[in-house]
């Protein structure tokens, strides 16, 4: 079981204690997340994902800094609504955290489908592996790439019908028509290394 460093769970520990406040739960999405499901990797921030109604950001951005984040650059709110990502930084630790406000259907069953890991003596949301997969391969950037492989590899029985369905999907959605002949070959050379 990988422990997180103490900052790490402390900026992680206030994130919850911040959603709760407005009644959410986050999973985490990212670097450290991937360390947890599959393989320790470096990673300097933490990456989350919550299902949100922007049109509550103002309580959420007020949660927030109750519990030591505070926005990463002036405006930050404003930006948040238009991208739907909310960066702010745990002013103890110094530590940045992407939250990614979700809203679409697949967001939404990433959180429902999201289980309980322990970490060291603290309790983190996480996606299944392939619902991971899914969230690197929409980013698809080389990182997210290298991601993907180390999951597959760790996970070489992922559905990938799932994978396929909500890839197509955004694939689609990003008019990236390539996506998806990309990510298969990924996880085809994962599996057979």
């Amino acid at each position: 079981m990988l422990q997180l460093d103490e900052p790490r769970a402390a900026a992680l520990r206030d994130l919850d204690a911040a959603l709760a406040e407005v009644g959410h739960e986050c999973v985490l999405i990212g670097g450290v997340a991937v360390s947890l499901v599959a393989r320790a990797r470096n990673t300097h921030d933490i990456d989350a994902m919550v299902v949100f109604d922007t049109a509550r950001l103002t309580d959420l951005i007020a949660a927030l800094g109750t519990h030591s984040f505070r926005p990463l650059f002036s405006g930050m709110e404003e930006a948040a609504r238009d991208t739907r990502i909310a960066p702010v930084v745990h002013s103890p630790t110094g530590i940045k955290a992407d939250l990614a406000l979700g809203c679409m259907p697949f967001e939404e069953e990433v959180v429902a489908r999201a289980t309980l890991h322990r970490a060291g003596n603290l309790t983190v949301r996480l996606p299944t592996p392939e619902d991971l997969i899914i969230l690197k391969a929409i980013a698809n950037r080389p990182k997210d790439q290298e991601d993907i492989r180390t999951i597959a590899a760790v996970y070489p029985d992922v559905d990938r019908a799932r994978i396929r369905y909500w890839v197509e999907q955004y694939a689609e959605l990003l008019e990236e028509p390539e996506l998806l002949r990309e990510i298969e070959a990924i996880l085809d050379s994962a599996v057979s290394s």
